[in-house]
C-alpha cells in the first residue's frame, strides 16, 4: 500500500526533473510545459506502482494547481 511519502515522492522526482533541464524556460507556458512533458514519463514508467488511477490523478492536480499559479490558461478544457 502507498503511503502519503510515496506521493510526495513523485512530486518531488517530478520538481528536481524540471529543474535538470538544460536552458530556461523562456515564458510561464513554457516551464508549464517543461511539467507537463515530465509529469507524463513519470506516469509512463510508473504507473504500474499505484493503485488504477491515483498517479495520474495526483500528477494531472499538481499540473492543475501549477497552471494556475503560472496563470497558463488552456484553449480547451483539460479532460479529467
Amino acid at each position: 500500500m502507498k503511503t502519503l511519502k510515496d506521493f510526495e515522492g513523485a512530486i518531488d522526482r517530478l520538481q528536481k526533473a524540471v529543474a535538470a533541464l538544460p536552458g530556461e524556460p523562456a515564458d510561464p507556458a513554457e516551464l508549464f510545459d517543461r511539467y507537463e512533458q515530465v509529469a507524463i514519463q513519470i506516469l509512463d514508467s510508473e504507473f504500474e506502482d499505484y493503485p488504477d488511477g491515483v498517479l495520474e490523478s495526483l500528477l494531472t492536480s499538481y499540473l492543475d494547481f501549477g497552471a494556475q499559479l503560472l496563470k497558463v490558461e488552456f484553449p480547451e478544457p483539460r479532460d479529467q
